[in-house]
């Protein structure tokens, strides 16, 4: 199989005249930009292409692209599906089974929408970053502890025993020093978003993370009664 670019797109709205302008979306204008660049630059391939160069080994065009939509949002149908059409393309599209199967909204769906009803996209943004940071700083504090360690434990020259002790003394030392730091630290992250996510949502741990136990509860709460 040859180079396969893969596209994916979520969000495809009139922005502007959107219920929710600020959602993390693509314009239709910009998308309609884009498709022009991408049928002047390259070459936009079918899914059937696709699997029968997985399935067969033929090689793809050059420049192949493969445009893909993820979620089943009601823009794909409203607005990507006629765009596709009127230039003669085709996609792949991904609805998600849940929200088919059991008529309910995605936990990200929903807490998007949340967060952009109330205004609170850009703060929950730059809080989402700042994780980002202090997960990033566990990982720089491991290394620096393991190097630190290691120049500390471990002096004798690779390949004798007293390396090998060294390296099981270090391994040691490591969990105290680094390992429960460091699992400590992740779930201070954790729980910083999670507290994110409640103040600026209203949901709960339940309703974020498993909102089909809780519904179960409800459901058996209102039998009970």
């Amino acid at each position: 199989m040859s180079a396969l670019q893969i596209i994916s797109y979520h969000y495809v709205r009139d922005l502007q005249n959107s219920k929710f302008p600020k959602i993390k979306g693509l314009d239709t204008k910009i998308f309609q930009q884009q498709l022009d660049y991408l049928q002047s630059e390259f070459h936009i391939v079918t899914t059937e292409q696709v699997i029968a160069s997985l399935m067969t080994g033929i090689d793809l065009p050059d420049g192949a692209t493969w445009l893909t939509f993820d979620d089943g949002f009601i823009d794909h149908y409203e607005v990507v599906f006629p765009e596709l059409l009127s230039r003669g393309l085709t996609a792949a599209f991904f609805p998600p089974a849940q929200p088919i199967l059991e008529h309910v909204v995605l936990d990200v769906h929903k807490i998007q929408t949340v967060l952009e009803s109330n205004n609170h996209t850009q703060e929950f943004d730059k809080r989402l970053l700042n994780a980002t940071y202090f997960f990033a700083g566990t990982f720089l504090f491991s290394s620096i502890m393991n190097y630190v360690l290691a120049r500390w434990l471990v002096t004798s020259p690779s390949g004798t025993q007293a390396f090998n002790e060294e390296l099981g003394r270090m391994t040691l030392v490591s969990y105290p020093m680094i390992a429960i730091p460091s699992t400590v630290m992740m779930l201070l992250i954790f729980y910083y978003l999670w507290r994110t996510i409640r103040r600026l949502t209203g949901f709960t741990l339940e309703e974020v993370m498993a909102p089909h136990l809780q519904e179960k509860q409800e459901a058996d709460t209102d039998k009970g009664a």
